[in-house]
């Protein structure tokens, strides 16, 4: 379980979930208010949420009965995405956004939802007060994307007693249609045509159909979303979703960065690319990886020029069914060092591996390793070391905290100890040793990998002195 419990919580939408084996995985809030904490009354919000290889690049929202507002949440899954919104009336809304952000939009229609590449749609339900509303509350529905909607549901519904408003939202393709429902034919009388396509739509009132269980047909897939209210609660689902085969997934690092080391006559440097397919992983939803073909574009060890950016595709082609995932990943090539943070004219001293030009007591060559700045004395220089005490246990250890860069083919790090610099280092090894955590963070425009260590020394007590130094090997 991954919980926030910060004040105020922060946002864990675009929280990126790997497994080595197929996951369900669901995402919330016990105590929503939803648009925000000025709008009361709240209710918990929790969705399944769908894999990567489900998303959509189309959505149609319908408004919600009774409420005079609604909201639609675009969540990424890639850098550079451009969203359009389309209400049934009023101005088409747009805007691009990465992979991992969301977009949230309030309107008071319907409206159909487009991307270039896939993207994820929510519906959420306001908190009584943005209305007035006595039955009301808020609610989340992972929309279904439109190659997912299905031309048969059957739905059971609570009590009237439980929820006294209660309503289906039907949405379909052309300009006229109905469905059936439990043998009752309903029309869908709102025609959307905004934006060159024409949709219809109802509002149907479920709380006024007697039955618990009903099956809703048509002979055109539809979307379907079942929703309700009462005075403390509120519920929302869709019908559920079509899913035969569906094209692999494939999940790439997002970005490698490489420096050079030095520029050729003709002012630029040449980096191979990496093998990314080693660092990526795939599946698919019917064939195991063995019927996959995987392939790299370009290839490894292509000779990539900089500095600037290059685009590295994964190609995964379902061999079987058909079907083609794709991941891609930014190659960064950054200009020397040097160059990039010392202006031509800088005084030979200043450029010293062993200088400190800004005054902040760390030299070039550190700066140069975690990437920082030389020039500006206030940035974080990505290295400390702090002694600290577990007043639980009251065990003390030393804390390390240092920033590499992260090379395509991974690096190692290993902490070495002396307690008498004439006699040596050896390594620091066994349970004395822990790593609390590894994390990757952009700076300066390159990716690097932050890692935080501990070092058990025992109960406090006057410990001897030692020198530590780090290794790292960027294989």
């Amino acid at each position: 379980q991954l919980r926030n419990i910060d004040v105020p919580s922060a946002d864990l939408s675009g929280t990126r979930v790997m497994a080595t084996k197929p996951i369900g995985v669901f995402g919330g809030h016990r105590f929503a208010l939803a648009p925000d904490a000025n709008n009361f009354f709240a209710d918990h919000m929790v969705e399944q949420i769908l894999p990567l290889n489900a998303w959509g690049f189309e959505y149609i929202a319908t408004p919600l009965a009774t409420r005079a507002s609604h909201d639609l949440r675009v969540l990424a899954a890639q850098n550079g995405t451009f969203v359009e919104i389309v209400p049934a009336f009023g101005p088409t809304l747009s805007k691009t956004i990465d992979a991992g952000e969301t977009w949230e939009v309030e309107l008071t229609t319907g409206a159909v939802v487009r991307a270039e590449f896939p993207i994820q749609v929510s519906q959420i339900s306001r908190s009584a007060d943005s209305d007035g509303l006595t039955d009301a509350d808020p609610f989340m529905v992972s929309l279904q994307p439109t190659v997912a909607w299905m031309n048969r549901y059957t739905i059971c519904k609570p009590t009237n007693a439980d929820f006294p408003i209660q309503q289906l939202g039907i949405a379909m393709r052309g300009s006229q249609g109905s469905v059936s429902i439990n043998g009752v034919f309903y029309g869908l009388n709102n025609v959307f045509s905004n934006g060159g396509e024409t949709f219809v739509w109802r509002n149907i009132d479920l709380a006024a159909i007697g039955a618990s269980c009903i099956e809703i047909i048509s002979d055109n897939p539809f979307a379907l979303v079942q929703y309700g209210y009462d005075e403390f609660e509120g519920y929302g689902h869709t019908g559920g979703m079509a899913w035969s085969d569906v094209p692999p997934e494939v999940v790439t690092p997002l970005q490698i960065t490489h420096r050079c080391e030095e520029l050729n006559a003709q002012g630029s440097c040449v980096f191979p690319a990496p093998d990314v397919i080693a660092l990526s992983q795939w599946s698919d939803n019917c064939v195991p990886n063995s019927l996959l073909s995987v392939r790299q574009l370009p290839p490894p060890g292509t000779l990539l020029t900089g500095p600037g950016e290059h685009i590295v595709t994964v190609e995964v082609v379902d061999t079987i069914y058909g079907g083609t995932g794709i991941g891609q990943t930014v190659i960064t090539i950054l200009p020397p060092w040097e160059e990039e943070f010392f202006p031509i004219g800088t005084d030979p001293a200043d450029l010293d591996p062993f200088a400190d030009p800004d005054c902040d007591g760390v030299i070039n060559l550190i700066e140069k390793v975690n990437g920082t700045d030389p020039l500006d004395p206030d940035h974080d220089p990505g290295f400390d070391i702090a002694w600290e005490e577990d007043s639980a246990t009251g065990n003390t250890y030393s804390r390390f905290r240092l920033r590499r860069p992260i090379y395509p083919n991974g690096d190692s790090v290993q902490i070495m100890r002396s307690t008498s610099l004439p006699n040596g280092f050896s390594p620091v090894t066994g349970s004395e040793l822990q790593e609390l955590t590894a994390l990757r963070q952009l700076v300066g425009g390159g990716e690097f990998i932050e890692y935080h260590y501990r070092i058990l020394h025992g109960p406090l007590q006057p410990q001897p002195r030692a020198f530590y130094k780090i290794e790292f090997d960027d294989n």
